[in-house]
């Protein structure tokens, strides 16, 4: 088993509960619709509060 990294990827902050997430950078058009969206291929780790502030989807659990 990794050894769970000791700081959010996102934000730097040192806090508990990181998931491994993948980043979704969203662009909108003039009208503020999303246009597009890109879901970044490498998995971060995440803490609680940048989950709650960021465009992110959970990586599903490769082992089930």
């Amino acid at each position: 088993m990794d050894a769970q990294p000791a700081a959010c990827d996102s934000c730097g902050d040192e806090l508990p509960d990181l998931v491994e997430v993948h980043r979704i950078y969203v662009t909108w058009d003039e009208s503020g619709a999303i246009a597009d969206e890109r879901v970044v291929e490498d998995a971060e780790m995440w803490c609680a509060v940048c989950r709650t502030q960021y465009p992110h989807e959970v990586r599903a659990d490769a082992s089930g």
